[in-house]
C-alpha cells in the first residue's frame, strides 16, 4: 500500500478491509492523519479489546470535543451521555440507561417492532424494485427510536431522520459555515422537541424510558434537564445509526447467499446465530474513539497522554489470530467473542434492543418473501463517516 492511509475516503469507505488486513499486519498501532489531527489507529483483536477494558488509560473522553468544539454555540454544546464518561460517573449514569432500556424491551417495545414490521411487509410488493433504505429500513428503525424517545407523538419520523443522519456528517475538523448553519437550527429544534417531551413526563408519567430516566437519581438529586437531553440525543442518535445499517447489511448478504437465505427462510431458529455472525463480519460501527490519559506502549509504539486513539472494530473482528478464516461468512461459528457491540465498562447498553429489532425485522421478511435480488452491487454508496459504516440506498427486488 503506496499512498497514505485515509480513512475517509470513498474509496476506504466502499471496501476498508484491504486496509485493515494491511494495518494488522505490518503496522498493527499506526499514526494516522484523521482530516487534520494526528490518530493512533489500533486494528488487533488483543489491543482493541485491552483499550476497550481499560478506561483509565483510554479514557471515553475522547468524544467530548466533537459534541462541545468551538465552532458551536454555547447553548447546543453538550457531552455524549455516557458514551464520554468514565469511572463512577459511567458506571452510574450507565445503570440508569440500562434499567430504562431494559424496561422498555420488557414492555410494548416488541409490539411496536413486530406491528411496524407487519406493516411495512404488506406495503412491499413483490417483483417491484425497492430502495430497501427508504421503503423499509428507515421507517421501521425511526418509528421504533421515535418511540422509545418518546417524540413519536409530537415529531415527525422525517425530522427524527434528518437528526440523526446529520449524526453521520460530523466529522473531528471544523465544518463549512453552510454545515454549520444547518446543524444549529436542527439541533435546537431538537432541544426543544426534547424539552417538550421531559416536562410532559413530569407532569404525566408514562411506562416508559423517558419517564424512567425522568425520576431516576443520583446521590438524591434528579438528572439535569441538560443529561437528559444528552441522554436522549445518545439512544436516538446511536440506536438509529447502527440498527439501519445492520438492516440494510443483513439484506445484502442474503442477496449474495442464496444458501444462506434459503437455510434462514426454512429454519428461524437460526437467525441470531445469523446477527451474531453478520455483525461480526459486517459490524455498523466500525471505530470506536479514546484518548489517553498517560503515556502508554502498545505493540511496538510509544503513545503519548493526551493522544487520540481509534480502535478499529471492524478490523479487530477479522483478526485471523481470534477468528479461524475469519473473512469468510460462517453461520455455524462457535459464538464468538466479537467487538461489534464493545467491550468491558463501556459495552452497548443497546445490545438486546439492537439483536431483537434486526430478528423481528428478519422473521418477517423471511417467512413472506422466498427470494431477493440485488439489483446492482457495483454503484452502491456508503456513508462517509468516522464511526459508522452501511450503503446510502440498497436497490432490492423481492419475490414470493
Amino acid at each position: 500500500m503506496n499512498k497514505p492511509i485515509s480513512l475517509l475516503s470513498k474509496e476506504h469507505n466502499k471496501d476498508p478491509f484491504a486496509t485493515y488486513d494491511f494495518l494488522r499486519s505490518s503496522s498493527p498501532v499506526a499514526k494516522l492523519k484523521l482530516d487534520e489531527e494526528d490518530i493512533w489507529a489500533v486494528s488487533k483483536f488483543s489491543d482493541a479489546k485491552f483499550i476497550l477494558n481499560n478506561s483509565t488509560i483510554f479514557s471515553s473522553s475522547g468524544y467530548q470535543p466533537m459534541f462541545a468544539n468551538s465552532w458551536i454555540s454555547e447553548d447546543l454544546r453538550g457531552a455524549r451521555y455516557i458514551a464520554s464518561m468514565d469511572g463512577r460517573q459511567h458506571k452510574e449514569h450507565r445503570t440508569i440507561l440500562h434499567n430504562a432500556l431494559k424496561r422498555a424491551l420488557q414492555n410494548d417495545l416488541v409490539k411496536i417492532m413486530e406491528t411496524t414490521a407487519h406493516s411495512l411487509v404488506v406495503n412491499t410488493k413483490p417483483g417491484t424494485p425497492i430502495d430497501f433504505n427508504k421503503h423499509y429500513t428507515l421507517p421501521y428503525i425511526s418509528t421504533i427510536v421515535a418511540h422509545i424517545i418518546g417524540t413519536d407523538i409530537n415529531q415527525p419520523i422525517s425530522e427524527i431522520q434528518e437528526w440523526v443522519e446529520l449524526e453521520d456528517e460530523h466529522k473531528p475538523a471544523d465544518p463549512s459555515p453552510t454545515f454549520i448553519e444547518r446543524f444549529e437550527r436542527i439541533m435546537r429544534r431538537q432541544h426543544r422537541i426534547f424539552d417538550e417531551v421531559i416536562e410532559n413526563r413530569r407532569c404525566n408519567p408514562q411506562n416508559d424510558l423517558v419517564t424512567e430516566l425522568v425520576q431516576a437519581t443520583i446521590d438524591d438529586e434528579p438528572l439535569s434537564d441538560a443529561q437528559l437531553r444528552d441522554a436522549l440525543s445518545l439512544v436516538g442518535a446511536a440506536g438509529y445509526q447502527t440498527a439501519i445499517h445492520a438492516l440494510n447489511s443483513s439484506m445484502l448478504e442474503l442477496s449474495q447467499r442464496k444458501s444462506l437465505l434459503n437455510l434462514l427462510r426454512d429454519n428461524h431458529k437460526l437467525i441470531p446465530k445469523f446477527i451474531d455472525e453478520l455483525l461480526r463480519l459486517q459490524p455498523p460501527l466500525h471505530n470506536a474513539l479514546r484518548i489517553t490519559t498517560q503515556e502508554v506502549t502498545l505493540g511496538n509504539e510509544l503513545i503519548p497522554e493526551n493522544s487520540l486513539v481509534l480502535i478499529l472494530i471492524a478490523s479487530a473482528n477479522r483478526d485471523p489470530e481470534v477468528f479461524d478464516r475469519a473473512n469468510e461468512f460462517d453461520i455455524n461459528r462457535s459464538r464468538s467473542q466479537n467487538l461489534s457491540f464493545g467491550d468491558g465498562p463501556h459495552k452497548c447498553v443497546g445490545e438486546a434492543i439492537a439483536k431483537k429489532e434486526l430478528a423481528i425485522s428478519l422473521k418477517a421478511l423471511l417467512s413472506n418473501f422466498s427470494d431477493i435480488t440485488l439489483l446492482d452491487n457495483s454503484n452502491l454508496e456508503y456513508t462517509e463517516s468516522v464511526f459508522v459504516r452501511g450503503v446510502k440506498a440498497l436497490p432490492l427486488i423481492f419475490s414470493k
